[in-house]
């Protein structure tokens, strides 16, 4: 099909079928000098080839949230991009794109310059077959790079002294970690379009980011059968550290006959997620072997941690790609594991960009939905309207929160070497365990490849970073698309009192999204709620995971309570309030020996005498016999 304006406006209206085109208002498309930030191949031929292919700005947590890859301390996400030798970039390249934060500088119309120009950093030691780029805290300081090099078989760990790596066109000197088992013949695969094939996670809640490698593995070199692996290097708090041993090279379960059989591994990817609801993080690969003929096997396999970084992997692998499109090929690029349709159990997402049934929108993501247990009953494909129109690739995969409603939404680069109109596809949910109609964000440029996701200005939304040639040249750029939705907010409302040993209602609470969600995407932002109380010791809530908790206090004092808004995406809000319990001691008098109250019968005369020293007074509400004090009790008014 001819591209021309008026299909290219059918596809997108296409791509938004069912709602309206304010879907395209979740994020301000590009806007010149205002988004495209310069980054690496500044003096090199980047038009010709995509030299920078994989971009990092963000680590997994625990809980399965991400947090921003912050290099200078700031509190704001950073992100790096890498450039491996190439022909026509023999010397490989870190970019470090430092957040301006709230310094961005204004810039119309849509957002701020949010990045200052990249600094470009020399890192001799990597070649053309390196991993992914990585980031993360790595030695307990401000967040650290790696990425693997089949150059040396290490993960190069580029350790961050304090704010960064230092003055522009440095050259970096990387602390080496073998990923490689001793005696036998382990390779990372290629990085083609940004996929992932390394990742940082804490394997065994230690609170140190360990890393997950997945290599091809051919013992000998010329042995007839090869295999995929992931190999784990543990974190002792300063750095990863060196294979442990076999225990840590877990087999994937997946083999090909190179010799024999001619096949290769066209493509090896993996993600992170806690697939089996054990509060443990798991590992899930993406594996794509073909002959000169095809495909030949194409899974995804999920490795289930024990706790402590022992993995153990599915045989046969989890799912079988082929069983969802039969004699098609599903050619996984990339997969991301998140809750995709809010049912509080990890899915997975695999973009496949060369299927050819069904036409004329082949190419598309295909859902699988968990059930906790490591299983995946459920699977839904999503196809891509403008794959039909354009001559695109769908290629690296990333995750976020896009449209506040708390439950995980995804985007893919959709690339190609000669269209202008190569794009992102942001996939997002209902809210309520549907998906929403893709929309697609036009980069302008062509060669897109490397994706990550962050909240780049901490306004409630996920932003989107994505590597790019954007013309005349020669700079390959980062290209931002700064999410437009809301900020969260969190109101804990005013302080109050509360007796002892009695239940008050927390009053006054919300959680808020300003400015609202609007169409298409009408579902209402949904929280997660938490509350906390300090000092612990003495005082319980009931009902702390929603906004109206019960507070009761069995030891008097001023206790602080927290609350905390978020979608399950997003940076947490707090906000804090005081309720005091008990009331405020009431002091003790001064004895008077003045007779106070005089009165007939037995209380005729109440002065103390030799024989009668006590004094009995009625004072407010208290009552002193002989100096000590019978208090009654006493309310004070509750305040909302």
């Amino acid at each position: 099909m001819k591209l021309t304006l008026k299909t290219l406006v059918a596809a997108l209206a296409f791509a938004s079928a069912g709602a309206t085109v304010q879907a395209q208002t979740l994020f301000q498309n590009s806007n010149g000098p205002c988004e495209f930030e310069p980054v690496i191949c500044a003096s090199d031929a980047c038009t010709s080839f995509p030299d920078a292919l994989s971009l990092a700005c963000r680590f997994i947590n625990e809980d399965e949230t991400f947090s921003g890859a912050d290099f200078n301390g700031d509190g704001f996400a950073d992100c790096v991009a890498l450039r491996p030798e190439t022909s026509s970039a023999p010397t490989p390249n870190l970019s470090v794109l430092i957040n301006r934060a709230a310094g961005a500088t204004a810039c119309e119309p849509g957002p701020g310059d949010q990045f200052n120009t990249s600094l470009d950093y020399d890192l001799s030691v990597l070649d053309e077959d390196s991993g992914n780029v990585v980031a993360g805290n790595l030695d307990s300081g401000n967040a650290d790079i790696g990425v693997a090099s089949t150059e040396t078989d290490e993960l190069l760990q580029v350790l961050n002294p304090g704010a960064g790596f230092g003055p522009d066109g440095s050259i970096l000197v990387p602390v080496g970690a073998d990923y490689a088992l001793a005696g036998r013949f382990q390779e990372v695969p290629n990085v083609f379009s940004g996929e992932r094939n390394t990742a940082l996670f804490d394997c065994n809640g230690d609170d140190a980011l360990d890393a997950v490698v997945l290599v091809e593995d051919q013992t000998p070199e010329a042995s007839p059968i090869a295999s995929a692996r992931i190999n784990i290097l543990r974190n002792n708090g300063s750095g990863l550290q060196n294979l442990a041993g076999a225990a840590d090279s877990v087999p994937l379960n997946v083999f090909w006959s190179p010799a024999g059989g001619g096949e290769f591994l066209d493509n090896a990817t993996l993600t992170i997620g806690d697939f089996d609801n054990d509060g443990d993080l798991d590992v899930a690969a993406a594996i794509d072997v073909h002959n000169d003929s095809g495909p030949t096997e194409q899974v995804v396999n999920v490795c289930l941690n024990n706790g402590s970084c022992g993995f153990t992997c599915d045989d046969p692998p989890t799912i079988d790609l082929f069983a969802a499109h039969p004699g098609d090929n599903p050619e996984p690029s990339s997969v991301e594991a998140g809750d995709f349709n809010g049912d509080n159990n990890t899915d997975l997402v695999v973009a496949m960009p060369e299927l050819t049934l069904p036409t004329p929108a082949p190419q598309g993501l295909q859902y699988y939905f968990g059930d906790g247990t490591g299983n995946f009953p459920n699977t839904q494909f999503v196809g891509y309207p403008l794959a039909g129109v354009l001559s695109l690739d769908l290629s690296a995969l990333s995750t976020g929160c896009y449209n506040n409603d708390n439950v995980r939404d995804v985007a893919v680069v959709s690339t190609d070497a000669e269209s202008l109109f190569n794009n992102v596809g942001v996939f997002t949910s209902d809210g309520s365990g549907g998906l929403n109609s893709p929309i697609a964000l036009i980069i302008g440029g062509t060669f897109a490849d490397g994706i990550d996701t962050a909240d780049f200005d901490q306004a409630g939304g996920d932003d989107i970073m994505v590597l790019a040639d954007i013309p005349p040249g020669p700079d390959r750029n980062a290209v931002i698309f700064m999410n437009g939705l809301e900020t969260v907010g969190a109101i804990a409302g005013a302080d109050q009192t509360a007796d002892l040993n009695q239940a008050v209602a927390v009053s006054g609470a919300s959680c808020t999204v300003t400015p609202e969600i609007t169409q298409p995407f009408s579902d209402p932002a949904s929280f997660e709620v938490i509350w906390t109380v300090n000092p612990a010791a003495g005082a319980t809530l009931s009902g702390a995971d929603t906004l109206t908790p019960t507070f009761t206090a069995t030891a008097p004092g001023a206790y602080t309570l927290t609350l905390s808004c978020r979608t399950r995406c997003t940076t947490i809000v707090t906000d804090t309030k005081t309720v005091t319990a008990g009331g405020i001691p009431v002091p003790t008098p001064t004895p008077t020996p003045t007779p106070v109250l005089t009165q007939g019968g037995c209380l005729a005369d109440l002065s103390p005498t030799a024989a009668r020293p006590s004094v009995w007074a009625w004072i407010g509400a208290g009552l002193s016999l002989g100096g000590a004090w019978l208090q009654g009790r006493r309310r004070k008014l509750k305040t909302r």
